[in-house]
């Protein structure tokens, strides 16, 4: 997989390279950038960098990670993590590239699930930011939420690591410069170093996995701030006070995850690398509760990618129509093919016009070419798969009939056949199809080319069409 790396220089993105380099596995090919090479919040610098790139996939380590300086800069601060993450987002729908976003634990309020300050929060709860920093990651979280390419949002809390920044050595130069150092003691969080974070990443980024997942350490490594100071502290006692005494910004009191994305592989006594631990849900979260969760993610996805029909997708459903409705005056068929899911898309649309739609009237002429297995495996058999809607072209394709084919990719090589004989036998062809329109897009006379590059999305767009078509019909056979 090709992958693009922002923040390259950071703390999470030096980690996240030399990982990513060090995955021989995977065989990754990694580029990175920083600020020299171009500023993310100019709309056509980001659009250029990632089309000069040409990633599969982009992980977005560039953050302001100010939270004190997020306060007197929130303009700044908004800029780089919500101007910037809409810029590469927008940037990564038009190349059809995947986009990891890392935010925080900073977009909730620290009064945990339901009230409850030791609950915790898992990926589904409500966005609650009480300072200015996470108001910006939250804006960031909105940016990628909205896309319809693949998607990943990382939650991740108190990160350190290796770097020329970092909490330990910040701890250590402030005791060489004071004799006492004053120390929050009733904020919790979870302490992620920067490594154990690119590991997860590179799994993650590896599995095309999508959605929102927060990675913690385990429980145990829950702490306080005066507690994770100790260690840096040598044997200096941090002084205690309260969280807000010592910064402008508010924090949340307790902003623990819940959920533990899936694990990265670790080694084993003997050097080898064991199987990867799978994904979990806790068991605090309900059926209910996930399903409520995926059906407002799926909707918003689904809405995004209808928005996006518009007159170039509308105009070659109306020219399917009139042709359709042109070889029935001449007593021909439509003949629908697909596979898989778009085979049972093409026997939903036809049965719909043999039976009905809305309307009470006669049956029309249509016929799915994925019915007779019969037929499927004899052609499929003795001719190849690729054969088998072209033979029933050839067998039942008359002067006036129409076909459509349905392929999510635009690439099926068996839809390719079909339109090829329907095009020498003087058929007329059209198609609803996914992604960029794959090779049926040119061969076709007309397509309609759902916006989406998730196949569900696809799918579902393709039977809405189904059912503007079905209804166009019916409606253009009304009597008046």
């Amino acid at each position: 997989m090709k992958i693009l790396v922002t923040g390259r220089d950071g703390m999470l993105g030096s980690a996240l390279m030399k990982r990513l380099a060090e995955d021989d596995a995977q065989a990754h090919v990694v580029a990175g950038i920083d600020l020299p090479d171009g500023d993310l919040t100019d709309a056509a610098t980001t659009s250029a960098l990632v089309a000069g790139h040409a990633p599969d996939w982009v992980i977005h380590c560039a953050a302001w990670t100010d939270v004190d300086g997020a306060e007197a800069r929130y303009a700044e601060a908004l800029a780089a993590n919500g101007t910037a993450t809409a810029n590469l987002a927008k940037a990564c729908a038009r190349m059809g590239t995947g986009l990891t976003y890392i935010s925080t634990d900073y977009v909730f309020d620290g009064r945990g699930r339901g009230g409850d300050p030791l609950a915790g929060y898992d990926e589904d709860d409500p966005r609650a930011p009480v300072n200015a920093y996470g108001r910006t990651k939250a804006a960031g979280e909105e940016h990628v939420q909205a896309l319809d390419t693949p998607w990943q949002i990382v939650r991740t809390s108190w990160l350190f690591g290796d770097g020329r920044v970092n909490f330990v050595k910040t701890i250590r130069r402030l005791l060489l410069e004071r004799e006492t150092l004053q120390v929050v003691d009733d904020q919790r969080g979870c302490p992620t170093y920067a490594d154990d974070l690119a590991g997860v990443l590179a799994l993650l980024v590896s599995g095309r996995h999508r959605g929102i997942f927060q990675r913690r350490a385990p429980p145990v490594r829950r702490c306080s701030a005066a507690a994770w100071n100790r260690p840096a502290a040598g044997r200096a006692r941090p002084g205690r006070m309260p969280r807000g005494a010592m910064s402008p910004g508010s924090r949340p009191g307790r902003s623990c995850t819940r959920n533990i994305v899936p694990q990265p592989a670790r080694p084993s006594p003997a050097g080898g690398k064991g199987p990867p631990a799978p994904m979990t849900m806790p068991a605090q979260t309900s059926l209910r509760d996930q399903a409520a969760a995926l059906l407002a993610r799926t909707t918003a996805d689904l809405q995004a990618a209808l928005g996006r029909l518009g007159p170039a997708q509308l105009e070659p459903l109306a020219a399917l129509a009139a042709d359709v409705l042109a070889g029935w005056e001449q007593g021909g068929k439509l003949l629908v093919c697909g596979n898989g899911g778009s085979a049972a898309d093409s026997q939903h649309i036809a049965a719909e016009l043999v039976g009905r739609f809305l309307d009470e009237r006669p049956g029309y002429a249509a016929l799915a070419l994925t019915v007779n297995t019969s037929t499927l495996t004899a052609v499929g058999n003795d001719y190849g798969f690729d054969e088998i809607f072209a033979r029933q072209v050839q067998a039942l394709g008359g002067p006036h009939d129409v076909l459509l084919v349905l392929s999510t990719s635009g690439n099926s090589p068996n839809c390719v056949r079909a339109v090829e004989q329907a095009r020498r036998q003087g058929l007329r062809s059209h198609g609803f199809l996914g992604r960029d329109g794959g090779k049926l897009r040119a061969l076709v006379d007309s397509a309609v080319i759902a916006p989406s590059e998730h196949t569900p999305r696809i799918q579902e767009i393709h039977i809405f069409l189904g059912h503007l078509l079905c209804q166009l019909l019916e409606a253009a056979r009304r009597p008046a």
